[in-house]
This record gives C-alpha cells, structure tokens and sequence, in this order.
C-alpha cells in the first residue's frame, strides 16, 4: 500500500501501540494502588479497635511518633511513651519496593506522623515504656499510611507489560473498525497517479464529498468509447473512503486493465489474484496491510462484445 501518515489512533502506528500500552499499564499500576490502600485501611480498621490509655501490659496506643536525635517516642494523650527495642513498621508516610529479590515494600515514618502502635508497655519513673516481646517487634502503622504495593519482580512485570500492550493493540483494532470510513493508506493524489496507467489527459471536479475523473484512455486498451472514468468519495474527515475506476474495453482486457490500474496504486499482484473474479461479476476481498482489511471490488459484466469493467476499493463494510 503507498505511505500516508494518518492519525495513529485510526491507523494503529507503532506509536499508537505503545502509547496504548503504556495508558494499560498506568491503569493497572493505579488499580493496583487502590487495592493496596484498601487492604492498608482495612488492617488500620482492626488495629484501632483495640487502641487503649497507657497501661502495663500487651497495649494498642494512638499518638504521634517522634524520632529525633537517635530517641524514638511517642506522644499520646499528653503523656511521653518512650519506643525501645525492635519496630517494625507495618506501615509508614513513605513506601518503597523494588525489582530486586527484596520485592516486599519497606516503609519509614516521618517526624510528628500520627501513629498506631503495638507492644508491651510499662512504668518507666514518671512516663511510660513500649517495649517488644521477645521475637515480637513493636508494630507501628501509620494513620494515613503510604501506597506501595508489591514489586511485580521482572518475570511478572514483563508479562503484564506484554498483557497491557496486547490489550491496547486490541482496543485500538476495535476502535479502527468500528469507527474509522477511510481506505488506509489512501490519497487522492496516489489514486489520480495510479489512473495514468489507464489513461491520459485528466479532468477533475471537486466537491465537497466526491471527486470525479474524467480521461482519455490509452490506445492499448482498446476502449470503443475511448473515455475512462474515475470516482473518489471523502468521509466527513475528507479522506478517501471509496475509489472507483469504470471503462468500457474488450473482454479480453478487461481484468488486465483492472491490474493494470491496482498496480499502479500501489496493491500487490497476489492480492489482485485473490480479488480476481472467476467470471461475470463477483467481489473479492483482500487484506491491505497487518493492521486491517480493506475490499476490492472488480465486476466485468459483458455488452455487445465488450465488457463494462468496474474496478472498486472501498473501506470495510459492516460498522
């Protein structure tokens, strides 16, 4: 087919692909966030249920936890809990995951961020002291914490990225289907081009929807009335989406003048072999390229020892 930029989104560019591909993947990165907050809300739900005052003993606290100068504590009702021993940090203000083996995200807690705390609490003097339990660290989650999920790990990551770009690559072939009237890749220059394999000497109408050609044809085809006939009608975007050629020639060079005329435009010989009719009038289909199919259409219908040769590509039917 000859070359034409069109939009990338109609006409499944490279670029279209990837930029689609790339939409998918930020959609599933984002579904996939939503459903880490929701799971980090839930566990915050159940941890608060048992947030107490400072007692001795196994404690759930609600405070703000500060860290400054290698001191960890939090303040909670007015009163200073002092943080000694392991912390794990359920979850933080900040989250981050990596590609590596380590996948699971790590977390970290800022200065003043109001927190959920669990532990073995104590008397200390005059304060209170959070300690963990044996292997038990102390769980600390914060009250807005951070989205972070789990690294999908190389494997898993290339897999959903091929995923994303098959299901982009397949939305877009929808979207051109079902919503796109023009042949693809066609000009009215190429196809006015492709008429001077036929005939000389054009002569063109413009309107608004339609271009009509007018021609002489060439002495080899033997035309009786010695005029060819080219028509090309615009969509609403004024791209082609129906190209017509009709001559009135012998039967012996009718469909070799359709060839003459698809070749030229630039259409391969395979795919005129596969469009050509066996007789009479019958209409053959053809694909235009990798990304979709476009018709062609080649009806000879025999009159008074000549043949009405109708050579036609039109964009798919069916939407």
């Amino acid at each position: 087919m000859p070359d034409a930029i069109w939009p990338a989104i109609v006409y499944g560019s490279l670029a279209a692909k990837i930029g689609g591909a790339l939409i998918v993947l930020v959609i599933v990165q984002l579904a996939r966030r939503r459903f880490d907050a929701r799971k980090a809300r839930t566990d915050l739900r159940i941890r608060l249920l048992s947030v107490s005052a400072p007692r001795p003993g196994p404690i759930s606290i609600r405070g703000t936890w500060r860290d400054a100068g290698g001191a960890r504590w939090i303040e909670t009702g007015g009163e200073r809990v002092d943080v000694r021993g392991a912390v794990s940090i359920i979850r933080g203000t900040r989250g981050r995951s990596g590609w590596s083996r380590r996948r699971e995200p790590t977390f970290t807690l800022r200065d003043r961020a109001e927190v959920v705390a669990m532990g073995r609490m104590s008397k200390a003097g005059s304060g209170w002291l959070l300690e963990s339990t044996g292997d038990t660290p102390i769980e600390v989650m914060a009250i807005k914490p951070a989205t972070c999920p789990r690294a999908l790990g190389p494997v898993l990551g290339l897999f959903v990225l091929a995923l994303c770009a098959a299901t982009a690559w397949g939305a877009l072939l929808v979207v051109e289907y079902f919503f796109s009237t023009a042949i693809p890749g066609a000009t009215v220059e190429r196809w006015s081009e492709a008429m001077d394999a036929a005939c000389t000497d054009q002569r063109r109408q413009d309107s608004a929807s339609e271009i009509a050609i007018a021609c002489r044809m060439k002495p080899d085809w033997r035309s009786p009335d010695g005029e060819g006939k080219a028509s090309i009608q615009l969509n609403d975007g004024h791209l082609p989406s129906l190209l017509q050629f009709t001559a009135t020639v012998p039967p012996d060079r009718a469909f070799p003048l359709a060839r003459a005329v698809l070749s030229a435009y630039g259409i391969s010989t395979e795919l005129i072999n596969r469009a050509r009719p066996p007789g009479g009038s019958e209409e053959g289909k053809a694909d235009a390229d990798e990304f979709r199919s476009y018709r062609i259409a080649i009806s000879i219908k025999g009159s008074e020892g000549n043949a009405k040769l109708a050579v036609t590509i039109s964009a798919p039917k069916g939407r």
